[in-house]
């Protein structure tokens, strides 16, 4: 009787065969025999579809290639598995089930051959359509040499079709299919350099390209030619000069984008084409800005580098790009040897500083080196600094505070309105939580701050601060003893002080004293300087309309009381020539020298003079 293999034990002896008749015998050679049918079934199964290695895993070529080597791995799985029985029997019981197994495994081969075949067979179609489609991108511009890549795209597609056994509506479908692919991309290429010839070619193949593609790309080459006009027009609009005496003009920048704007443009282009000259005229301002201030810098290295020279020197690419503002900055460091701060510049960007520091931070004070001294460009320049840095410093948290409280103070009393009037001292002292007023401080301003920490390295930046209180104190007693001077020689004389003055026509205004004598035939204003301040713009403006036409006026009411002589008064609201009345000029302390060559510039005679302890200048029109 043969007996069974056990895996892992030792090989039993050779037994004597079985008797052919015996029923024992016959039973355990079929057993053995369905055994070795399993154990050959499952390598079959392996061959053809383990996960990893079997022939069904791959696909194509590498599938193509696999089936050549699977026969004889098959024949040898056979060998080794007939080589496993014993005896004739049992060869003769497992010969015809390998010959069933085998014949199972033909037809999952021949299968996966096909298979792989038509997995071939449509790469080689997909490589070649896509070729002829590269050629078709690269050829757009020859009609007849796509109309030979479009008939050979076809026959491709037929080839498949047979191979694949699709029906006649399926091939017909794949063809008009693979054939609009084609002219849809030619038609692409053309768009990316040529949009005119992009649109005869999507002209001629209209009716071979599939109608939803061929909206797309009429969107697309719709878009593309609309980006293109704005291209074509930012281009020109960048070529656009600049003028140096003035700034660029939307109005320009809108024309020129109306000239180069075909007549049937959409409404929806024209609007971008409208944002597109607003844009323009951004970028245009901000490069002649650049260049003003560019030229600013360049202006002051330049006298900087030439001490002796004349500004009238100046290189004329620089020159010609200084705006009025500059070329005064250049002026007073011409004459004084040094850059003087504007005041209404300073205010401006001390305000912006307070209120819009995000802004301020960007600002460009390049633009206004030559208005600003060095000390207030470096306190600027280092605030700048310090925001963007987020740094927060002791001492400007202190100024940004007082600054803050002192404006909304003025803007409860009323006096940054234009017709505002001084508050009573009462509702002064109540708008200060009812604190001892100073009389030469009614707001509070000049409270001496503390001196900052050693750490505070950025402390210089307001130190004007703690020398305005000085200052003011100065000016105020300078003023009460050149009032008192003239109420010595006219004790009857009206005076209205601190008075907004504004010149006919325009919304800025001074701040001065009126003093009317009693007779009503000699009308004074009074300005006061302390140290060595200069007259801001504004005020050079309004004392040479009050001497050359009396064009200034005052709203204020109450002081149009305060100013009556014997026969005569004054009225508020009304131009002083409207009255027949051109007054005299004083300004009291102050930089002469300065202040002289400014109103001399301002076309005005000034005559020095002395009124008790205190100098005087005294303005004239000048005769002609």
């Amino acid at each position: 009787m043969a007996s069974i293999p056990i895996p892992g034990a030792p090989a039993a002896p050779a037994a004597e065969p079985w008797p052919d008749d015996d029923p024992v015998s016959i039973r355990a050679d079929e057993l053995f025999a369905r055994r070795l049918d399993t154990d050959f079934a499952t390598g079959v199964r392996g061959l053809l579809h383990d996960p990893e290695t079997g022939l069904s895993s791959l696909s194509g070529e590498a599938a193509l290639e696999a089936v050549a080597g699977i026969y004889p791995a098959l024949e040898a799985l056979k060998q080794r598995t007939l080589g496993d029985a014993v005896g004739p029997r049992q060869k003769a019981l497992l010969q015809p089930l390998i010959d069933t197994r085998l014949d199972w495994a033909a037809g999952t081969i021949g299968r996966l051959a096909e298979r792989a075949t038509v997995e071939v067979d449509d790469l080689s179609v997909a490589e070649r359509l896509a070729g002829l489609r590269q050629d078709a991108e690269a050829s757009w511009h020859d009609p007849a040499h796509l109309q030979k890549l479009g008939r050979a795209a076809v026959g491709e597609l037929r080839w498949q079709g047979e191979r694949r056994g699709w029906d006649d509506a399926e091939t017909d479908a794949r063809t008009r299919g693979g054939l609009s692919d084609l002219y849809a991309g030619a038609v692409e290429a053309a768009m990316a350099q040529d949009l005119d010839g992009a649109a005869s070619l999507l002209a001629h193949a209209s009716e071979v390209i599939a109608p939803d593609r061929l909206k797309a790309i009429d969107r697309r080459l719709t878009r593309a030619r609309e980006d293109g006009l704005l291209r074509e027009v930012d281009v020109a609009l960048s070529a656009l000069p600049l003028d140096p005496a003035a700034a660029p003009s939307l109005d320009v920048f809108a024309a020129r984008a109306a000239e180069l704007t075909p007549e049937d443009t959409t409404p929806d282009v024209r609007t971008r084409l409208d944002e597109l000259a607003a844009h323009a005229h951004r970028r245009a301002e901000r490069r002649w800005q650049k260049l003003q201030s560019e030229a600013g810098v360049a202006a002051l290295d330049w006298l900087r580098q030439n001490p002796g020279a004349s500004m009238l020197f100046l290189p004329e690419e620089v020159r010609a790009w200084l705006a009025s503002d500059q070329l005064d900055g250049l002026r007073t460091l011409e004459e004084q040897g040094r850059l003087v701060t504007d005041p209404d510049l300073f205010e401006r960007l001390d305000r912006q500083l307070v209120y819009e520091p995000g802004a301020f931070a960007t600002l460009d004070l390049d633009r206004h080196r030559l208005s600003l001294d060095d000390a207030d460009h470096a306190r600027f320049a280092a605030a700048q600094k310090a925001i963007a840095e987020g740094v927060t410093d002791p001492a400007f948290a202190r100024y940004r505070l007082a600054r803050l409280d002192v404006d909304q103070r003025l803007e409860r009393m009323g006096i940054d309105e234009p017709d505002g009037e001084e508050a009573p001292p009462a509702d002064r002292a109540e708008s200060q939580g009812g604190d001892d007023v100073d009389p030469d401080d009614p707001l509070n301003v000049f409270r001496p701050h503390p001196d900052a920490s050693p750490e505070n390295t950025t402390h210089d930046w307001f130190h004007e601060a703690q020398d305005i209180r000085e200052n003011r104190q100065r000016g105020l007693a300078a003023e009460r003893s050149v009032l008192e001077e003239i109420r010595k020689r006219d004790s009857k004389a009206g005076l209205a002080k601190h008075i907004r003055i504004y010149v006919d026509g325009g919304p800025r205004y001074m701040v001065g004293d009126i003093v009317l004598n009693r007779t009503g035939t000699s009308i004074v204003l009074i300005e006061v300087k302390s140290g060595m301040a200069e007259l801001t713009p504004m005020q050079v403006k309004v004392l040479a309309e009050a001497v050359k036409s009396g064009n200034i006026y005052f709203t204020n009411v109450e002081a149009a009381e305060k100013l009556r002589a014997e026969n005569f008064r004054i009225e508020a609201n009304r131009t002083f020539a409207a009255q027949n009345i051109v007054p005299q000029v004083y300004i009291v302390d102050g930089n002469h020298e300065a202040m002289r060559r400014q109103l001399t510039r301002a076309g005005l005679e000034v005559v020095s003079r002395t009124v008790g302890a205190h100098r005087i200048l005294a303005i004239r029109a000048r005769s002609t």
